[in-house]
């Protein structure tokens, strides 16, 4: 009798040991982080003019386009292309004037010490946005030279 107990209460000891490392080894599995040797944490960027190549090559086949046609659809690309292009500078004028008025708005309600404390934030703040964008020009050109 006393050998089928002790046999029994190995049997349980290597039940809960195997749960124990199943469980472990699950818990593992679904808790372990991957990674992607070719796109890393952000996404592929593409060049615009491999983008448009791309683009214009799989109009081209797809609804097999005549070379006058793909002409035609060169010349709205570029149409497109210089419309958001004069849209963009545009609307940076206009925040630009937006930001100006801002700055006035907040220049008169100061009192004249202020003033003074406030250009030298605003400079202080001028110099580190134009490091971050610095710094992620930087980091663009190096993800785009990979």
């Amino acid at each position: 009798m006393k050998r089928s107990y002790w046999g029994m209460v190995l049997s349980m000891i290597a039940v809960f040991a195997s749960g124990i490392g199943v469980g472990a080894l699950g818990y593992h599995s679904y808790t372990v982080k991957t990674v992607s040797a070719t796109t890393g944490t952000q996404p592929v960027k593409r060049n615009p003019e491999e983008f448009r190549r791309m683009y214009v090559e799989e109009l081209r086949s797809r609804l097999s386009l005549k070379e006058s046609q793909v002409a035609t659809l060169n010349a709205i690309l570029d149409d497109t292309r210089n419309q958001f292009h004069a849209l963009k500078g545009k609307q940076k004028q206009e925040a630009d004037t937006l930001r100006a008025a801002q700055q006035d708005k907040i220049r008169a309600m100061l009192e004249k010490p202020q003033v003074a404390e406030y250009e030298k934030f605003r400079e202080e703040r001028d110099q580190r946005m134009k490091a971050e964008q610095a710094a992620r020009e930087k980091a663009a050109q190096a993800q785009s030279g990979k």
